[in-house]
């Protein structure tokens, strides 16, 4: 990974991250439009009735916030994308989304996002810097270290579960609820394992 990601790598991560947000929008109004029936629409006939119950109610509730959060990131992700054309192979794209992990990701569907795109050596001394950025695991909410380190590209679940337990946490511990210490063991493991050194 170099240490400052080329622009064309900005603005592929930047398109990628566009990406997924307009998918999750995608859901959300055709779940909102199944959630509200066949009659809320300026065709409806003289005898149809909308009938949500409170449940449900909550739930278009819910998926019209969510909505609100997707426009506002997608706003702000649009001001990133360069005025020209953009051609960013899969290298330059995952630098960039390593260069972001690094700097400390706090959103968590965004923090997934990357770790998705990225394999452990490159992702894993990323998510080493993360964690030494600043207090971004407190908004990491229920995410265990295993399913997070799980989720990056081609890595075995038993060497997941042997970082972890090299770094004196326990199974299904959350990020959020790490001690620093146990964050800065968990740091130290990620770079070994990602650098191939052998155990101490």
């Amino acid at each position: 990974m170099s240490d400052v990601p080329d622009d064309a790598g900005q603005a592929g991560w930047t398109l990628v991250q566009l990406s997924e947000l307009v998918r999750r929008a995608e859901e959300l109004l055709l779940d909102g439009i199944a959630l509200v029936g066949p009659h809320a629409h300026a065709g409806m006939g003289a005898e149809a009735t909308i009938e949500l119950d409170e449940g449900e109610m909550r739930r278009v509730v819910s998926a019209l916030l969510e909505g609100v959060e997707i426009a506002e990131q997608l706003e702000l992700l649009t001001v990133r994308l360069p005025d020209g054309a953009v051609t960013a192979d899969y290298g330059a794209v995952r630098d960039a989304a390593a260069a972001d992990l690094a700097g400390g990701i706090v959103d968590p569907r965004r923090l997934l996002l990357a770790v998705r795109l990225l394999d452990a050596a490159h992702g894993w001394p990323a998510l080493a810097a993360s964690l030494h950025a600043g207090d971004v695991v407190s908004a990491w909410g229920t995410l265990t270290v295993e399913a997070l380190l799980g989720r990056f590209r081609d890595v075995d679940p038993h060497m997941v579960a042997h970082v972890v337990a090299k770094a004196g946490l326990e199974p299904g511990a959350r990020f959020a609820a790490c001690p620093p210490e146990r964050l800065a063991a968990l740091a130290a493991e990620l770079r070994r394992h990602a650098s191939g050194q052998p155990a101490s």
